[in-house]
């Protein structure tokens, strides 16, 4: 079988688009719920993502098998397809974050008063073009925009480095027990 869309360009398309979003709205939106002990929520959830993640390789190892073969061979076809109904229904609900963020990113960046349906036309119209387009062109776009993406992060961080003020953050863990609470409101993240 061949692929339109190599693995390697997955990533890519991770790294050139998806970051943009994050550095802008998840701070603000974490801020919002978090507060000052935001940063330690988010700290918080990337270990949970990290554990389950190996946690997932080390069964593949394991077992030489994918989760859906493990857990119909541990248990049945019944907690197997339950399992991977949750996975749905959570990838679904992760699904809808990052549309609110781009919408968002696109309202506050791309116009400077609020957009009509009208004006958000265009960027519908060629968000559906993209979709109807072939996995391999979304990969080159990948492959070429991702360096773009790289290069951009590291320069707006070299450029903030010196205006931030990092006593904004004290007293460090001033929510207390209240981080577990938050980090289950910004897990979506």
């Amino acid at each position: 079988m061949k692929y339109e869309l190599k693995s390697r360009q997955v990533a890519l398309f991770f790294i050139a688009f998806l970051p943009i979003t994050k550095f802008f709205s998840l701070p603000s939106s974490a801020v919002k719920i978090a507060g000052e002990d935001f940063y330690l929520s988010a700290f918080l959830c990337l270990i949970i993502d990290l554990l389950t993640v190996l946690f997932l390789l080390k069964m593949n190892g394991k077992f030489n098998a994918d989760l859906y073969t493990v857990l119909e061979y541990n248990f049945n076809k019944f907690i197997a397809r339950a399992i991977y109904i949750l996975y749905a229904v959570f990838f679904i609900v992760k699904a809808i974050t990052p549309l609110f963020e781009q919408f968002n990113f696109l309202q506050t960046t791309l116009y400077e008063t609020s957009p009509t349906t009208f004006s958000y036309l265009p960027f519908l119209i060629f968000s559906i073009y993209l979709c109807t387009q072939k996995l391999r062109s979304v990969g080159r776009l990948a492959d070429v925009l991702f360096l773009f993406s790289i290069i951009s992060i590291v320069l707006l961080t070299a450029l903030a480095v010196n205006d931030v003020d990092f006593t904004a953050i004290l007293p460090i863990g001033a929510q207390g027990t209240k981080i577990f609470k938050e980090s289950a409101r910004i897990f979506n993240w």
